[in-house]
């Protein structure tokens, strides 16, 4: 799967989530197991606790993992849960975009790639991503 030539390493994010020791794999685990809820509840908690190793990069592996696996609207809850828990990193933003983007929900991709842009002007992968999405 890919937008615009980016292409998402399978084998890598599995490999991340498959960790059930690190809190992606938790999380990961859990939503698979048990549901989108309770793997939210699960990062709230950790987060909360001040998990070694949870950051902003956790729920973006377990969102990028559920968009290869064409878990769309999981993938979706899942990115943009995480641009909620961190609402001043513009890279967030710019997955929630992308993940649109690929569940082929145009108007949304803009919409969020232009909030990534507002957190970050010089993001070239969403100016790029919006000079082709604006056309």
């Amino acid at each position: 799967m890919s937008i615009l030539g980016k292409q998402i390493n399978a084998p890598n994010f599995r490999n991340w989530v498959r960790n059930v020791e690190m809190p992606q794999g938790k999380i990961y685990q859990t939503i698979t197991t048990k549901g989108l809820t309770d793997g939210l509840e699960e990062f709230d908690q950790l987060k909360s606790a001040n998990t070694q190793g949870l950051n902003e990069s956790t729920l973006n592996t377990v969102g990028y993992m559920l968009l290869k696996e064409g878990k769309f609207d999981d993938a979706l809850k899942v990115l943009a849960h995480n641009s909620a828990s961190y609402p001043n990193d513009p890279n967030l933003f710019d997955s929630l975009a992308e993940g649109y983007a690929w569940k082929g929900d145009k108007a949304n991709a803009i919409k969020y790639y232009k909030m990534s842009m507002e957190k970050d002007p010089l993001n070239a992968n969403a100016i790029e991503i919006l000079r082709h999405l604006e056309k």
